[in-house]
């Protein structure tokens, strides 16, 4: 009963070993905004430059963090971006071009398993 025993300990460890690797190139990043004009400036050049196959956008998600030494609270949207593994440093290097923060916010982890006509279509999607 090892598989049960860490899945009880941790629900992604168990995600991991009941869905092997779909042996995709497929990410998912996450970036920041401060607002609804910086994402529309980011996300049709992501997907436009084919850096993204899709992004999402989550409103007025709460954010909290040690800033210069302040406690900050603001209001930001999330993009979560689905992409190539391998356009992942394009991506952050774009990002980091484009991106107003001082210190952007662009974390990525592969994507393990899903929907093959969808992670088909991500790779499709991207160059």
């Amino acid at each position: 009963h090892l598989i049960s025993a860490v899945c009880a300990a941790s629900v992604f460890i168990c995600v991991l070993l009941w869905f092997p690797s779909s042996g995709t190139d497929a990410s998912v990043c996450w970036i920041t905004t401060q607002n609804t004009s910086q994402t529309q400036a980011i996300v049709p050049q992501l997907v436009r430059t084919r850096l993204a196959a899709c992004v999402n956008t989550l409103p007025n998600i709460q954010s909290t963090y040690l800033w210069k030494g302040q406690l900050e609270t603001d209001t930001e949207q999330l993009l979560m971006v689905k992409t190539r593994t391998s356009l992942v440093p394009r991506l952050v290097s774009w990002v980091r071009q484009h991106h107003p923060y001082e210190v952007v916010e662009v974390i990525c982890a592969p994507i393990s398993a899903g929907n093959p006509p969808y992670l088909r279509w991500l790779m499709d999607s991207t160059a």
